[in-house]
C-alpha cells in the first residue's frame, strides 16, 4: 500500500511539473487582406500553433469562406504559414498567412523575455 501511494505521489509530481514547462501564449496580429485589416488571436503551445481565431476581417464572404476555414485549419494542422493560397481569394488568403505570421513574430519576442 506504502508503494501504491508513493508511485501516485511521484507521478502527480511528474504531471504537474509538466504542465508547468507547457508554455501557452496568446498573442493577437494583424494583415491586409483584399478589402482590409484581418485581425486574429493565436494560441501558441511550446512555440507551436494550436489555435487560430478570427477576430475581424472584411472580406467577400462568399470568396473567402475557404481562406478562414479550410486555410485556418491548415496552418494549424501543419503549425506553418508556409501554405498555397486558396484560389480566387489571393489577397485574402495572404492578409490571413500574415496576421498569423504577425502573431508568430510577437510571440517569439514574448518566449524570448520569458
Amino acid at each position: 500500500m506504502r508503494i501504491v501511494k508513493l508511485s501516485a505521489a511521484i507521478l502527480a509530481a511528474l504531471f504537474l511539473s509538466a504542465t508547468a514547462t507547457a508554455a501557452t501564449v496568446t498573442q493577437e496580429g494583424s494583415g491586409i487582406g483584399k478589402d482590409g485589416e484581418i485581425k486574429v488571436k493565436v494560441v501558441f503551445e511550446d512555440g507551436k500553433i494550436k489555435n487560430v481565431d478570427i477576430l475581424k476581417q472584411q472580406e467577400n464572404p462568399v470568396l473567402s469562406q475557404k481562406v478562414f476555414t479550410d486555410l485556418k485549419d491548415e496552418i494549424v494542422k501543419t503549425d506553418s504559414t508556409d501554405l498555397d493560397v486558396i484560389a480566387g481569394a489571393t489577397y485574402s488568403s495572404l492578409g490571413l498567412l500574415a496576421a498569423v505570421k504577425d502573431a508568430a513574430k510577437k510571440s517569439r519576442n514574448h518566449f524570448e523575455e520569458s
